[in-house]
């Protein structure tokens, strides 16, 4: 009896699991299924173009030529003809210091020498009077020669007086400061009142033409002659002079501009000097994967991407020359997606423009 009812209660067990095993697995074939992740990646066609490889350098911006200009002598300064950043022409006045006692001096020697031709002019007469009678007969020869003597004495003493005023007028000069060339004035150091002395700078002048100069330490791509300089994607100029002398242990270059650039003097400006200039299959920068072992690009074949390996010829901010060339499209993303790309299921491809 005990049997039989283990039996039915065995039964009954088993039917109750069966029960909630079909309930279980109806739930879950009924339950919604969840929609796979997709991923988007753009495409671009690689594309033939040239690419200029470049080295960028911190330049300082300076006048061709540029000048201090000071007095050669003391005096007041009476006038400043011209304001900074104002262009003067070679010649032009700019400052005048006052000159009254040069004047004075100058005054006072010319009038002795008016004095002096006179004297001059009656020693003359009389020694031509003393000519005259020795060759008739009429005075010793002692008489004639005192008269030349005293002739060339007064004509010394002209002649002395008219180079100190010459050499007054000389340094009168010196009190007109004029420009040295054509330029722009760069920085007025004294006004009107202030006594200038010798070797104090008055007032400063700077060329039209302006360079860059910028120091560098050689390196695989030598810098030479002719090179063209780059300022925001525009050639401005090119080097001129490579100095025979270092600077602070670095090689320093100069450059010429094509034309002056809108920046003061003296100032600093991020430039690139372009090393090379290459043509052949580029993709852009962002298609790139760097890895420890190799440069790589996402080639998208099959509906699926391969990584390959490339070799990176030349670049630029924005595109690299690669080889060999991709005939397929390459995948462009930062450099995380692009490791991930060939273990993703779901990908949606957006294509782009070859010269994106």
């Amino acid at each position: 009896m005990k049997k039989a009812l283990f039996f039915i209660l065995a039964i009954a067990i088993l039917a109750a699991a069966g029960i909630v095993l079909k309930k279980r697995k109806d739930a879950v074939a009924s339950a919604s299924k969840p929609a796979p992740i997709t991923y988007n990646v753009k495409t671009v066609m690689p594309q033939i173009r040239d690419i200029a490889s470049s080295r960028p350098f911190l330049a300082k911006l300076e006048a061709e030529k540029s000048a201090k200009l000071a007095s050669k002598l003391s005096g007041r300064i009476d006038r400043v003809l011209v304001n900074e950043g104002e262009y003067v022409k070679r010649g032009d006045l700019l400052v005048r210091i006052d000159a009254q006692e040069l004047n004075a001096n100058i005054s006072a020697l010319q009038t002795n020498l008016h004095a002096l031709q006179s004297d001059t002019a009656y020693t003359r007469s009389r020694h031509e009077r003393n000519l005259a009678l020795y060759q008739a007969g009429g005075i010793a020869k002692e008489q004639l020669d005192a008269s030349e003597v005293a002739l060339i004495s007064k004509q010394s003493a002209v002649d002395a007086t008219r180079h100190k005023i010459n050499a007054l007028e000389i340094q009168r000069d010196y009190l007109d400061i004029t420009a040295p060339f054509d330029g722009t004035v760069g920085s007025v150091m004294m006004d009107e009142g202030d006594l200038a002395a010798p070797g104090r700078v008055i007032i400063t002048i700077n060329a039209l033409q302006q360079k860059l100069t910028f120091s560098y330490v050689p390196d695989s791509h030598p810098i030479n002659n002719e090179q063209p300089l780059i300022l925001e994607g525009k050639k401005i100029g090119e080097i001129t002079t490579l100095y025979s002398d270092a600077k602070n242990g670095l090689l320093v270059a100069e450059a010429s501009l094509y034309k002056p650039l809108p920046l003061p003097n003296d100032s600093y400006l991020n430039i690139k000097l372009l090393t090379s200039q290459r043509s052949g299959c580029s993709v852009p920068l962002n298609a790139l994967l760097h890895q420890q072992d190799a440069t790589r690009v996402m080639r998208y074949i099959q509906n699926g991407f391969l990584a390959t390996d490339v070799t990176v010829i030349a670049q630029d901010d924005t595109y690299a020359l690669i080889e060999p060339c991709p005939q397929v499209p390459v995948a462009v993303a930062s450099e995380a997606k692009l490791s991930l790309l060939p273990s993703y299921a779901n990908v949606t491809v957006i294509t782009g423009h070859n010269n994106e």
